[in-house]
């Protein structure tokens, strides 16, 4: 059976040149660029089963792929790529250097971007190795959205694991590739505490993605604080500050409900981040964002003046605080039916 596979895995007479060579004029993309190509000829489907051989037959099957990768064409490379990582199994070694060896003398983006989903995983083996090629592929003016999440979910995770060189190499990617900078906050929030001891590492990586894309990058990116509940205030509040006194601050619904979620626990400095941002914008400019962010507004005050009711020692200044940013959300007369109906809801 392996045989079989092996000789179908190089019958590439299915390859359409005109077509691999539309592709590669585009963006890359796992769904519609080389590797979902070539996954769906046989020559691929032969490839990615013999990803699943028997341990003492891997070394044929490394035998095979190196050859590919060094002489086979794009489409059937971007296959061997996508799924690499498998052959780690056996003898990890001599699969990365192959791989390694491969990416690094790679020209092709697409071909290139098809290693990301391995590479997750080859960079604990020998992050150094990798850096050439890696380096490449931060260079790319065509690398997708996808494949720019991809790519800093590698660097990230390199840098987070405290691989040599990783810092600098994630930040030059933030640097370079606005892609991957619009999406990186997201990514650092949801993976913040998946590595013990890393917050610092995180928070610092927070502020670069702050610090480093230009206006013109900065004017497509929202950070919507989506699902960051997991996420500790006090972890988190020197960037909230550093953000909301930017030039590029947005105050969306779902960045007042996380800190209405975190009036429980750290009210006083719910309430100074609230205060801050209110000083710093006065809401979304957009009229159908506006009427749900002041309503919002207006449930975080409410909440913070529960929690300070109910404390042994109610703090006066806070709540003096608080009626301040309440006649700030009630400034404009057009919300204040609604506020006043939310007001009846709640209280």
């Amino acid at each position: 059976l392996v045989d079989f596979l092996i000789k179908k895995s190089t019958n590439f007479d299915t390859i359409n040149d005109d077509k691999e060579d539309e592709i590669t004029n585009k963006e890359t993309s796992l769904k519609n660029g080389l590797w979902s190509s070539g996954a769906s000829k046989n020559f691929g489907r032969a490839i990615r089963a013999l990803l699943n051989v028997r341990v003492d037959q891997q070394e044929q099957v490394l035998d095979l792929f190196e050859n590919i990768l060094n002489n086979g064409p794009c489409t059937a490379k971007a296959v061997v790529f996508h799924d690499f990582a498998y052959m780690m199994r056996q003898n990890a070694e001599r699969a990365f250097q192959i791989f390694a060896n491969a990416l690094n003398i790679e020209t092709n983006s697409h071909v290139l971007a098809s290693s990301l989903i391995s590479a997750n995983y080859l960079i604990n083996h020998d992050f150094r190795r990798l850096i050439p090629g890696l380096r490449k592929l931060i260079t790319l003016k065509n690398l997708g959205d996808d494949d720019s999440r991809n790519l800093f979910i590698v660097l990230s995770s390199a840098y987070l694991h405290g691989y040599d060189q990783s810092e600098e190499i994630v930040f030059q990617l933030i640097r370079e590739n606005a892609k991957s900078a619009r999406i990186a906050v997201a990514e650092i929030m949801k993976y913040y505490y998946t590595i013990d001891g890393t917050t610092e590492k995180c928070n610092r990586l927070l502020h670069h993605v702050l610090e480093a894309p230009t206006e013109e990058d900065h004017a497509e990116i929202r950070w919507s604080f989506n699902q960051v509940e997991h996420l500790k205030l006090p972890d988190v509040s020197l960037f909230l500050k550093a953000y909301i006194q930017s030039r590029y601050f947005k105050m969306p619904e779902y960045f007042l409900e996380y800190l209405t979620f975190q009036c429980k626990n750290h009210v006083e400095l719910a309430i100074e981040l609230f205060d801050l941002a209110l000083e710093k914008k006065s809401l979304l400019d957009g009229e159908d964002e506006r009427l749900s962010t002041k309503e919002q507004a207006t449930k975080i005050i409410i909440g913070a003046f529960n929690v300070l009711q109910n404390q042994a020692n109610m703090n006066k200044s806070l709540n003096h605080k608080l009626l301040l940013s309440f006649d700030k959300v009630l400034m404009d007369f057009r919300y204040r039916v609604r506020t006043e109906k939310l007001l009846e809801e709640l209280l």
